[in-house]
Formats: structure tokens, sequence, C-alpha cells
């Protein structure tokens, strides 16, 4: 059953890549036919040419030639495997008894075995490259799956994508006031040491330095950032600091520390966990010890309680043959008695 979904749904991916394209065909063939008579020109091979966006046409069209011979490639893949399994499928049917239902869910999970062997990689490369190029030929969403501004499952899913956005912002932020924190705080046990007379190495007065930087660089970048402009102006703004002022921002709100800091968590994660697995390991040890001593002292000693007995009983046995000796020595024969 999981191999007919995973084979659905790679079948409506392609039909969908398909679709995208078709559209993507439409707008560019509108845009080459918008060319005037005047404005045609023959160089070099090229039939078509308009001034200003004649070479943005071109390219585009060579894209789309490019992303649909791909496209051709999984198409021709996925008929020739799904029309080999309705093949298999008939065949089966034909079957007697228990062997067609059997057959036929063979069948079944062979075609589903016969889809996986798209190339993944091709199908999603395809997947990102012609949606794209669909936005850059002006085809939005609306025009190709429908719009209804009304959809409870559109708004789920924006209110889904917003609060995850939202959520990865604020620990963005969360992050890199905590790495500056921890910065402040070991830039100032180096100064106290630097000032108690100690003497710093290389690397620590690399790590003064860009705290220092870092300070100072903070102080701008929060003013930018609470300035109310909208989400493309801090967009914008951002990205002209960026692009030009690299040292602009503060090491602590970087990809670079945040993945590092990132993975430094998730290492202490796993270092939590695995010393709290082995603190559970030896507690279980000790208290199996525990209960072996426990059931050697409470066990009944029984050759202990067998040579006691044996012990008392020669004892005794020993005992009553004394006494009767001492009587046979010691009592008065009757002709004792009567002399």
């Amino acid at each position: 059953m999981d191999a007919e979904v995973i084979a659905i749904s790679r079948l409506l991916a392609v039909r969908t890549l398909q679709l995208e394209m078709e559209y993507v065909f439409g707008s560019l063939e509108e845009e080459a036919l918008d060319v005037s008579a005047d404005e045609l020109i023959r160089s070099k091979g090229m039939l078509l040419a308009r001034e200003g966006s004649t070479g943005e046409l071109a390219l585009l069209v060579a894209e789309y030639g490019l992303l649909l011979e791909q496209l051709d490639v999984l198409v021709a893949s996925l008929d020739s495997q799904m029309g080999s399994a309705a093949t298999t499928h008939s065949t089966a049917a034909h079957g007697i008894g228990s062997n067609s239902s059997s057959s036929t869910s063979s069948t079944s999970a062979a075609a589903g075995a016969g889809l996986s062997l798209i190339d993944e990689e091709i199908l999603e490369e395809l997947a990102t490259e012609i949606p794209d190029l669909r936005y850059r030929v002006g085809v939005p969403d609306a025009v190709v799956f429908g719009s209804n501004p009304l959809s409870l499952t559109r708004l789920k899913l924006q209110a889904k994508e917003g609060s995850f956005k939202v959520l990865e912002g604020v620990n963005f932020l969360t992050r890199g006031i905590r790495l500056l924190g921890g910065d402040m705080g070991n830039a100032g046990r180096l100064f106290s040491k630097a000032a108690l007379g100690g003497t710093l190495k290389q690397r620590e007065v690399a790590a003064l330095r860009r705290t220092a930087r870092d300070l100072l660089t903070f102080i701008p970048f929060i003013i930018i950032l609470i300035i109310p402009l909208t989400p493309l102006g801090h967009v914008l703004v951002f990205g002209f600091i960026q692009r030009y002022f690299p040292g602009f921002f503060p090491s602590q709100f970087t990809n670079q520390r945040q993945d590092l800091m990132i993975r430094y968590e998730a290492l202490q994660r796993q270092l939590a966990n695995a010393q709290a697995a082995a603190e559970v390991e030896e507690e279980e040890a000790e208290l199996a010890r525990a209960a072996a001593a426990v059931a050697r002292l409470t066990a009944p000693d029984f050759d202990g309680c067998a040579v006691s007995n044996s012990s008392s009983n020669s004892s005794g046995s020993s005992s009553d043959g004394n006494s009767r000796l001492g009587d046979a020595r010691g009592s008065p024969g009757n002709d004792d008695v009567e002399g």
C-alpha cells in the first residue's frame, strides 16, 4: 500500500510539472508573438530579436527547452513503467482462485518498486526550477492552481508558515543575545586577568577585540532593527549592509556562529543523555548486586542445618550411652543388697 501511495504521489508531481510547463510555454509564446514587424532583425542566426528584452527572452526559452528535455525523460520513464505494470496486472487478473489475488498484490508492489527507479534528484530539481521559471515569466499560482482566498487549508498553511518564521526569528535573536552575553562574560574575565598582571595569549587578545567590535556594532544594529520599516525595507537595508559592509553585523548574529552554537548545544544534549544512560545502568547494576546479596543472606542453609542435626544426634546418643554405663557401674546388684 505504501509503494502505491508513493507511486501515485510521484505521478501527481510529474503531471503538475507538465501543467506548469504548459503555462510557461503559453506565456513565452505570447511574448514572442508580441514582436512587431519593425522590431525584427536578422543577426547571426537569431531570427527574432527585440530591443530591451530579446536577450532575456532568449535565455528564458533556452532554460525552458532544457527543463522540458529533462521532464520528457522522466515522463517517458514513468509512462513505460506504468504501462509494464498495467500489462502485468491484466495478465495476473486472468489467474484462477487465490492465485489471482496474490498475483495482483505482487503486481501492485512491483509497480510501486518500479516507480521508485525515477531519479529523485532530477525530480526534486525540476520541482524547484520549474516553479521558479513560471514565476519569472509572470504566471502566478492563482492562474495554474486556481484562487480561493477563503480556503481554510490555505489559511492554516499560511498561519503555520508565519508562526514558524516568527519562532525561527525569535530563536535567532535569542541565540545571538546569549552568545553576546557569553562573550561579554569571557571578555570580562580576560580583562581582569590582564589587569592583574597576567599575560594574554594571541587567541584571547583576538577574542577581546572581536567582542569590543561586536559591542560597537550591536547598538546601531538594534536601532536599525527596531526602526518601524516594512519587512521589505528591513530586507533591503540588511541586504545592502551585508553586501557592502559585512563587518557591520555583530558576529553573534551571523549564520556561522549560530550554526556552531546549535551544534555545541546538540553535543551537550548528547553528552547529558549518555551520562544519564550510564548512571541508570550503574544504578541497575548496583540494585542487581544488592538483590543478589539479600537473596544469599535470606536463603535457608540446608547444609548447615544437616551438620548441626547430625552433631546433636551424635552428642545425644553418646550422652545416653554414658548414662547407661554409669548406671551399670554405680547401681548395686541384688547380692549386695541382700548382703
